[in-house]
């Protein structure tokens, strides 16, 4: 899956467009990043399209913002 970024990059290479997102996800934070629903996000890490981490009992998703930037396709310059 990768969606072309559709804004200026910023300086340190990330479009503007994410740059609110905290740097771990929940499932509704990326959900709505992604602009789709909560259970297609779900299918998404389950198929490993997204990577994820699960926690706990009850298994909760947790999505790390570089891997979500990922997976859309969006680059990050490199610092040195």
């Amino acid at each position: 899956m990768s969606l072309p970024a559709t804004t200026e990059p910023s300086p340190d290479g990330e479009t503007t467009d994410f740059k609110h997102l905290p740097p771990v996800l929940t499932t509704r934070e990326a959900a709505h990043a992604l602009r789709i629903g909560v259970k297609e996000l779900r299918k998404l890490v389950d198929a490993g399209d997204i990577p994820a981490a699960r926690f706990g009992p009850r298994r909760v998703i947790r999505i790390a913002k570089s891997a979500l930037l990922s997976a859309l396709g969006v680059r990050r310059r490199h610092e040195t």
